[in-house]
């Protein structure tokens, strides 16, 4: 696991007047997540990312934020839209049977549960 402190590092301009975090690869600058001024200061306001997490040099600490980050990125990836053929589709929870059946019309022609889509 310390493999991934050392390929992947974290990019932090948040003095400026459009801060950002990103997680890049060491390697070739590849950007893995990126966070814009409004990610960064929610971040900061849910307690989710600190000064003090960004400045330390502890390789515990810096690897204990890169996952965090990775997941926060990847949560929000898998809420957004995700667009197939010119048509977006949103992901909602599978409801349970009785608030499909008293909710039926509420539901948009344009959303499937995640059960009914499956990568390949």
């Amino acid at each position: 696991m310390n493999c991934l402190t050392m390929n992947i590092y974290i990019n932090a301009w948040l003095d400026c007047n459009n801060p950002y975090i990103s997680i890049q690869n060491r390697f070739n600058d590849e950007v893995l997540a990126y966070f814009d001024a409004d990610a960064v200061k929610q971040l900061m306001d849910n307690g989710d990312i600190c000064i003090d997490d960004l400045q330390s040099t502890d390789k515990t600490v810096r690897m204990q934020l890169i996952t965090e980050l990775l997941t926060l990125k990847a949560k929000q990836a898998a809420t957004a839209p995700v667009t197939i053929k010119g048509r977006a589709f949103k992901f909602y929870k599978q409801p349970a049977k009785e608030e499909v059946a008293s909710h039926k019309q509420s539901y948009a022609s344009d959303l499937m549960p995640f059960s009914d889509f499956h990568l390949v």
